[in-house]
């Protein structure tokens, strides 16, 4: 697919670059993995049968017993919060893909595969409560170099949109434009500003009022400022980005 994002708008093209050259990704200060997949015909212990897939046999409304555990779908994560639905999952080799239990527990950030419209295309949030998550969120943990929270600032940010949407060219599909593991890992992260401790530290309290459910514009717009001077971001920079996602498909 051809960005034409990048074709037709040399302003953004150089901003983009630069945020490029300038950054390390995602996957060099963290793991990511994806979620679990419960069902699929033939796998499993005992072996799924299309009706137990149908049945969704491993699913309860109710903790059956200690192997079930609280469980989230791709729909209950947003930005900076989760919506748990009410499902307990069925956790062990009865899963077509289990993936290590470890990934469900502790510091970690949770991102939703489906981008949103700008002017914030990423929905991730973050938690450190032991609950599992199915295939189509993707799971950042065992996160250095900077903490959880800052980290997810950052995922959420507008500049992280604006280099989503020039670095894939997704926005321009209109069904489903899912990003995947291997693109999640490439999100950028500045590479020469991880050790000041002092914005890092602003963000992060930034970061747990929207987590405590303070909503207000003002603090995304902190968070946003913040995040570009993190990029070392001038204010020219600054507005081709705000500029670009205000008028992006219009």
């Amino acid at each position: 697919i051809i960005n034409f994002e990048l074709v037709k708008n040399m302003e953004a093209a150089v901003l983009f670059k630069q945020i490029e050259n300038n950054s390390m990704k995602i996957s060099q200060i963290a793991k990511v993995r994806q979620g679990l997949i419960a069902y699929g015909v033939g796998g499993g212990i005992p072996i799924q049968t299309k009706k137990m897939k149908d049945d969704k046999i491993y699913h309860s409304k109710k903790k059956e017993n200690d192997n079930y555990y609280k469980y989230l779908q791709s729909n209950d994560i947003h930005r900076y919060k989760f919506n748990w639905s009410g499902q307990f999952l069925k956790y062990g080799d009865n899963l077509f893909r289990k993936r290590e239990f470890k990934i469900y527990q502790g510091d970690r950030l949770l991102v939703k595969q489906i981008p949103s419209s700008p002017p914030y295309c990423i929905s991730a949030t973050y938690t450190n409560k032991t609950i599992l998550n199915d295939v189509n969120s993707i799971i950042i943990h065992d996160i250095r170099l900077i903490d959880s929270k800052s980290l997810l600032s950052i995922i959420n940010s507008k500049l992280t949109s604006f280099w989503f949407i020039l670095k894939f060219g997704k926005m321009q599909r209109s069904i489903f434009p899912q990003f995947k593991i291997n693109e999640l890992s490439q999100f950028p992260i500045p590479k020469n500003n991880l050790d000041n401790n002092k914005l890092l530290k602003k963000l992060s309290q930034l970061v747990s009022k929207k987590i405590d459910g303070n909503n207000s514009n003002g603090i995304d717009e902190e968070i946003d400022f913040l995040t570009y001077e993190l990029f070392k971001l001038n204010k020219k920079d600054i507005l081709i980005i705000e500029n670009f996602l205000k008028n992006f498909d219009k």
